[in-house]
C-alpha cells in the first residue's frame, strides 16, 4: 500500500523536474538565439534580386516623363501621347514601349460615385515613350515601376498648376494632392 501512495508523488516529482528542465532549456535557447549573429533572409533575397523601385512623374504640358531613384532624378524621356489623365495610377503592364496603368484609379471611382455618374474618361490608359526600348531598359537596370503620377505642369521652379476651367468642382482637391506629391521630389536643372 505504501508503494501505491508513493507512486503519484514520484511521478509528480518527475513531472516537476521535466517542467523546470524545459523552462531552463527555453531560456538558454532564447539567449543563444538573441546573442548569435544572424542574417535576415529577406534582406539577402533582396540583395540577390537588386531590383529598384522607381517613381515616375509625367508632366503633360512639357510632354516629359521623369524617373526618380530615391527621390533624385535619373532619367528624362519624351512621351508621344498627350491625352492623359491627372493623378496617381498603378502600373498594370509594360509592353511595346508603353506603360499601361489602371484607369480609372480609386480616386476617379470615388469621385464618379460621389457625383452619381458613370466614369467615362476620354484619356489614354497608357504612356507611349519615344527614342528608347523601355522594356529592355527596365530589365537591364532591374527596375520595378509600380506607380505613375501625372501632373498638368511642373511647379517646382515656382508658379501653380495651370487652371482647368471646364473641370469638375473637386479638381482643386486633386491639385492639392498633386502639389504634396510633387513637393517631395527634387528639381535638378542640370539633368
Amino acid at each position: 500500500m505504501t508503494i501505491l501512495l508513493k507512486l503519484p508523488s514520484i511521478i509528480w516529482n518527475k513531472i516537476q523536474r521535466l517542467f523546470f528542465f524545459s523552462i531552463s532549456l527555453s531560456i538558454l535557447f532564447f539567449h543563444a538565439c538573441k546573442n548569435a549573429p544572424h542574417e535576415d533572409p529577406v534582406v539577402i533575397e533582396k540583395d540577390i534580386i537588386k531590383e529598384q523601385t522607381v517613381n515616375v512623374l509625367v508632366f503633360l504640358k512639357s510632354s516629359l516623363l521623369e524617373l526618380y531613384f530615391n527621390k533624385n532624378k535619373s532619367e528624362v524621356y519624351t512621351i508621344q501621347n498627350s491625352n492623359l489623365p491627372l493623378g496617381k495610377y498603378d502600373i498594370v503592364n509594360i509592353k511595346n514601349n508603353r506603360l499601361y496603368f489602371n484607369l480609372p484609379n480609386r480616386y476617379d471611382q470615388r469621385k464618379a460615385l460621389a457625383d452619381k455618374r458613370i466614369f467615362q474618361e476620354q484619356a489614354d490608359n497608357f504612356v507611349a515613350l519615344e527614342d528608347i526600348d523601355f522594356e529592355k531598359y527596365l530589365k537591364i537596370n532591374k527596375i520595378n515601376i509600380e506607380q505613375i503620377v501625372f501632373f498638368p505642369n511642373d511647379t517646382r521652379k515656382g508658379g501653380n498648376f495651370e487652371p482647368c476651367y471646364p473641370c469638375p468642382h473637386w479638381m482643386s482637391e486633386l491639385y492639392a494632392q498633386l502639389e504634396l506629391e510633387l513637393a517631395s521630389f527634387i528639381h535638378q536643372e542640370n539633368q
